[in-house]
């Protein structure tokens, strides 16, 4: 009982449980993991992509000239740092591998032609690594050096989209710092150079807000300018807010009450003005698509896997010809039992004051060794999980890259998962 698979099939779902402020955990079983695909808005299964792992990222865009646009893959996290080119049929074009060799934290990607000479992939790691962000020929060949979207040390992953947010007729670079980094968002040229900055304060105002954003671009007034889309990505209700340059022109909620975020893709076709969302982790894989002017549901609203799938779905807009069509991929627990078990302890009986109670400490095995942690409930009153020391080894893991790796992903996806919040 407990092995895990990153592709292939079996996971764990997973049930948590707040009593009286504590978080405490329930019970894990074994479900099989959907498998990514393109989908129509009546449902059906386009064509199916059993190559690509839960928790990559995906983006759209047509990169060999041929008028038709491809997938393109950003790895999960626990893979090689890579991206994986695809026809609309499932045929592999190419992969190709970027950072250092080590670097397993999973990639974010976009696509965009930022010169004028034709699309481009933009990449940049997720949880675990600086923010590091890449430009590459579609063949793989690196354009330039890059730039750090944040601080260095940042490690809290990084959202990206495309769009023309100075109105020059080229797209720009934009930037949504990921769970864990609050909800800082950027907008670059492609050397690195700044055009906008909306910093935590504006996204989400009077909140201590650490669930990371997703980001978009659109056009919203027809000025010849995109705006920023934004939406949580995790540990809140999905207010999905427009900015033109620093100022919130436009905002709506999607999914009523649930607290668990989104994932975000921008409709493309005919005036670009509809957005599609997926569920995040914890909710099933509900996908809609809004008209953002109304911030009505809109021609979108299906479960693209079984809705007993609590690990989210990650969503980009494919194309529209009478349907929309999109592409789906299902979010990833990455949890083992084992190691779950390890964790699951109640914090402390009898403390309801409010004061910080620490959790008791464990000592977690995984590929890299064992580790000591360290788990401290931080408010009672609205629950968090945070990592107060994860060492191994004399190795000290507040700094990335570190021997604990694996287990950083571990602990970030089960915070994730629940719902609530986690840091290093």
């Amino acid at each position: 009982m407990g092995k895990f698979y990153l592709n292939g099939a079996r996971y764990l779902t997973v049930s948590f449980f707040i009593f009286g402020g504590l978080f405490v955990f329930a019970h894990a079983s074994h479900a099989t993991a959907p498998t990514a695909g393109l989908f129509s808005s009546d449902g059906t299964e386009l064509v199916n992509f059993p190559d690509v792992r839960p928790g990559s990222s995906v983006a759209i865009g047509d990169i060999d000239r041929d008028g038709q646009p491809e997938i393109v893959i950003g790895s999960a996290p626990g893979e090689r740092a890579a991206v994986h080119e695809y026809e609309s049929d499932g045929t592999l074009i190419r992969s190709f591998t970027m950072y250092d060799a080590n670097l397993t934290t999973g990639i974010s990607v976009a696509i965009g032609d930022l010169n004028g000479y034709g699309n481009e992939i933009i990449t940049v790691p997720r949880r675990g690594a600086g923010p590091q962000v890449l430009r590459f020929k579609v063949d793989g060949r690196q354009l330039s050096p890059g730039f750090f979207a944040y601080s260095e040390r940042f490690h809290g992953g990084v959202n990206l989209a495309i769009g023309d947010v100075n109105g020059d007729g080229r797209e720009d670079i934009i930037t949504g710092a990921a769970s864990g980094g609050g909800a800082h968002v950027r907008a670059f040229d492609l050397n690195g150079n700044p055009l906008i900055n909306i910093t935590p304060e504006k996204t989400f105002p009077n909140e201590a807000f650490t669930g990371g954003v997703v980001v978009g671009a659109v056009d919203y007034d027809d000025d010849g300018k995109d705006e920023i889309v934004v939406a949580p990505e995790s540990q809140r209700v999905a207010d999905v807010k427009i900015f033109k340059g620093r100022s919130v022109i436009k905002t709506f909620r999607a999914f009523g009450n649930f607290g668990g975020g989104v994932s975000l893709s921008v409709n493309t076709s005919g005036d670009g003005k509809r957005i599609i969302l997926g569920a995040a982790a914890g909710g099933g894989p509900h996908t809609l698509q809004y008209n953002i002017q109304t911030g009505a549901i809109n021609g979108l609203s299906i479960f693209p896997f079984s809705d007993s799938w609590r690990g989210g779905v990650t969503v980009a807009f494919w194309k529209y010809d009478g349907q929309v069509k999109f592409f789906a991929i299902p979010g990833s627990p990455y949890l083992s039992l084992e190691q779950l078990e390890s964790f699951g302890a109640t914090a402390p009986a009898g403390n309801s004051s409010g004061v910080n109670s620490a959790w008791e400490q464990k000592n977690v095995t995984t590929a890299d060794g064992t580790f000591s942690v360290k788990l401290v409930k931080v408010n009672l009153k609205n629950p968090k999980l945070k990592i107060k020391s994860i060492t191994g080894s004399s190795k000290d893991c507040y700094q990335v890259p570190c021997a604990t790796r694996s287990l950083q992903s571990y602990v970030q996806q089960v915070n994730a998962f629940a719902g609530i919040n986690g840091s290093y």
